[in-house]
C-alpha cells in the first residue's frame, strides 16, 4: 500500500527540479546549453521533436556541415533515478541565428526531428495488393521488408482480411499503412525510442496501473465527432467516448506516460490520447490528454488519388464475365492470387471478353479500390486474336472456293453466262488481313483469339462474318451476299426453304446436280441428263 501511495505522488508530481537534458548527434555527444524542448506525440503522426539552445559557432558549423540526409538523434533524460533515453529520430530541420555584436555574439540552435517512423513517409509508391485472403498484418510485413530492423504489434482484429484488391497509389507506405488500419476502426501509434521504424497498430485494453491527478485539468468534448463516428459508421461507441480530459503534470519525477497508457482518473480507466512534453527554464512538464478506450475510434479513410484512376495491365486468366489482370504497375503477379475483376460490357445482353494476354484498362470510379472493374480492352497487332487473324485469313486462293452467289433485282442477269460472270464476281477474295484493317479508321472489327472476324467497312459498304481464310460470308451494298468455302455448305430445315428470284435462279458445279424428292431423282452431270420416277410428264 505504501508502494502505490510513493507511485501515486510520482505520478502526480513532486517538488520542481532542474531538467538535465542531453543530445546525441551520430552517436557522439553534443554540446546545446540552455536548451528548451518541445515533443509531441498524437495519433496517427510521427513523434515530432522541436529542440532549441545555445551553442558554439564551431559546432554549430560543424553539424550544417556534417548532417546527412538521414541524421540521427538521440535525446536523454537525467534524474536522481535513471538516465532516460526520451527520443531517437531523424533530424529534418536545423537552423542557426547569432544574437550580438561577432566577436561576442550568442548562437542559438533549433533543431527539428521526427521519429524514425517518418522514414516510411518520404518516398510515395504504386501496386496493388490482389490476394483477397490476405491479413493486414501479413500486408504490412509485406511493405516493411523494405525497412531493416523494422517491427511492430498488432492489436487489432488478428486474421481480418482484406476481402477484395487493395490499391497503394501514390501513397508513401506510413499513409498507406494509416489507411489499412482506418478498415480496422484504429489508429497507428509510433514509437519513438528506437532507430529504426516500429509502431503499434490500435489499442490494447488493459488495466490501470498508474493513478493520475492533477489540479491543472481541462474538459472538453468533441460531439462533432462523435455524431460522426455513430451516424455513418455504425460505430460502438457512446458521447461519453468523446470527453476528453487534459492535464498538466510537472516535476523532475512526473511520470513519462505513451500514447495508448491506461492510467487511473477520476476512478476511471481511460488512455493516453495524445502528449505534450515541454522543458523550458529547466522545468519538466508533461500534459496529457485522456480519453477512454472508444476514444481512440479511427473511420476509413480512403485515397482521393484513386478516384477516376485507370491503369493498365494483362490478361492473365479469364472466366465468365470475370478476369484476372496483372497490372504494369506490379512487378510480377501470380494466377492464383489474383483477385477476379469485374468486365463492363456496352449492355447488359453484350458479352464480348477479352482473351488471355489481351491488354486492358483497369478503372478505379470511386475513391474505393474494391469498385475496379475492367472497362476495355486495347488491341495490340503483335498479341492476342490479331496475329492469328493475320496468320489464317492473310492468305488464300479464292478461285479453288465452292461459291453460292445471290445477286440482286437491280443486277441484270438475261443469261446464265451473265449470271456466271455476277456469281463469281461476288465470289471474289476480298482483304481481311487485320494489319491493314487495323490502320483503317472507316473500318470496325470484332475479333476472337482463334481469329473469327466481324468487319464492317464503310469503304467496300460491306459487312463481312469470316471464319477463317476460305471461309467466309460477305454483304455487300453493290453485289448482294457472297458466300465462300472450300468446305461443304448444307441447308437444313424442319420446314420449308424457299428460293425465290425476280428474274433467275443459277447453280453451277463441275461433277454433278443432283435433286431428290422422294423416290424421284434429277442428275445433271457434264455427259447426261438423269430422270428417274414413276410418272414422268413432258410439255403437260
Amino acid at each position: 500500500m505504501q508502494a502505490l501511495k510513493m507511485q501515486q505522488k510520482k505520478a502526480a508530481g513532486g517538488p520542481a527540479a532542474p531538467a538535465r537534458l542531453s543530445i546525441k548527434h551520430e552517436g557522439e555527444a553534443f554540446p546545446l546549453e540552455n536548451m528548451t524542448l518541445t515533443m509531441e506525440k498524437h495519433p496517427n503522426e510521427h513523434t515530432k521533436v522541436r529542440l532549441r539552445g545555445i551553442a558554439s559557432e564551431e559546432t554549430v558549423l560543424k553539424l550544417m556541415r556534417s548532417a546527412s540526409m538521414n541524421a540521427d538523434i538521440e535525446l536523454f533524460y537525467e534524474n536522481s533515478e535513471s538516465n532516460r533515453k526520451i527520443f531517437h529520430g531523424i533530424i529534418i530541420h536545423m537552423d542557426a541565428e547569432a544574437q550580438g555584436i561577432e566577436a561576442g555574439a550568442v548562437h542559438y540552435l533549433t533543431i527539428e526531428a521526427l521519429s524514425h517512423t517518418y522514414l516510411m513517409d518520404i518516398v510515395t509508391k504504386q501496386r496493388s495488393f490482389q490476394n483477397m485472403n490476405m491479413t493486414y498484418e501479413q500486408l504490412i510485413k509485406e511493405v516493411l521488408e523494405d525497412y531493416p530492423k523494422s517491427d511492430f504489434l498488432h492489436y487489432g482484429t488478428a486474421g481480418d482480411t482484406l476481402n477484395g484488391i487493395t490499391l497503394q497509389y501514390q501513397e508513401t507506405d506510413w499513409s498507406f499503412i494509416k489507411r489499412m488500419a482506418s478498415r480496422l476502426y484504429i489508429p497507428l501509434i509510433a514509437h519513438s525510442t528506437f532507430n529504426s521504424p516500429k509502431f503499434v497498430l490500435g489499442v490494447e485494453e488493459n488495466t490501470a496501473i498508474y493513478r493520475l491527478e492533477s489540479a491543472n485539468e481541462k474538459v472538453f468534448k468533441n460531439v462533432e465527432a462523435f455524431r460522426s463516428h455513430a451516424n455513418n459508421h455504425l460505430a460502438s461507441v457512446q458521447e461519453s467516448d468523446y470527453l476528453v480530459y487534459e492535464i498538466t503534470i510537472t516535476g523532475e519525477h512526473a511520470k513519462w506516460l505513451e500514447l495508448g497508457e491506461p492510467v487511473l482518473y477520476r476512478e476511471r480507466t481511460h488512455y493516453v490520447l495524445s502528449v505534450v512534453t515541454t522543458v523550458k527554464n529547466h522545468l519538466l512538464s508533461h500534459t496529457y490528454q485522456l480519453s477512454r478506450l472508444n476514444g481512440f475510434f479511427t473511420p476509413p479513410k480512403f485515397n482521393e488519388a484513386i478516384a477516376g484512376l485507370t491503369l493498365q495491365g494483362s490478361v492473365i486468366k479469364v472466366s465468365r464475365n470475370v478476369l484476372k489482370v496483372h497490372l504494369d504497375i506490379d512487378p510480377s503477379q501470380s494466377e492464383n492470387s489474383a483477385y477476379w475483376l469485374k468486365y463492363s460490357t456496352f449492355y447488359a445482353t453484350w458479352y464480348c471478353m477479352p482473351e488471355t494476354g489481351d491488354r486492358v484498362n483497369v478503372h478505379f470510379p470511386t475513391k474505393d479500390e474494391s469498385d475496379a472493374l475492367v472497362i476495355n480492352s486495347i488491341k495490340h497487332s503483335s498479341s492476342g486474336g490479331a496475329s492469328r487473324v493475320q496468320s489464317t485469313a492473310g492468305t488464300g486462293n479464292a478461285s479453288s472456293a465452292t461459291s453460292i452467289s445471290a445477286v440482286s433485282a437491280t443486277q441484270a442477269a438475261p443469261s446464265i453466262q451473265a449470271a456466271s460472270t455476277g456469281g463469281a464476281s461476288a465470289a471474289s477474295k476480298p482483304n481481311f488481313e487485320f494489319s491493314s484493317l487495323a490502320e483503317d479508321n472507316k473500318v470496325k472489327m470484332i475479333v476472337t483469339e482463334g481469329g473469327k472476324m466481324i468487319i464492317l467497312d464503310d469503304n467496300s459498304s460491306s459487312v463481312s462474318i469470316v471464319c477463317n481464310d476460305s471461309t467466309f460470308i460477305r454483304i455487300t451494298d453493290g453485289s448482294g451476299i457472297s458466300i465462300s468455302t472450300d468446305m461443304d455448305i448444307t441447308f437444313e430445315s424442319g420446314a420449308d426453304i424457299s428460293f425465290t428470284a425476280e428474274e433467275m435462279i443459277y447453280m453451277k458445279a463441275t461433277d454433278k446436280i443432283a435433286l431428290q424428292c422422294g423416290e424421284s431423282q434429277m442428275e445433271i452431270t457434264p455427259e447426261e441428263i438423269k430422270i428417274k420416277s414413276t410418272d414422268i410428264k413432258l410439255n403437260t
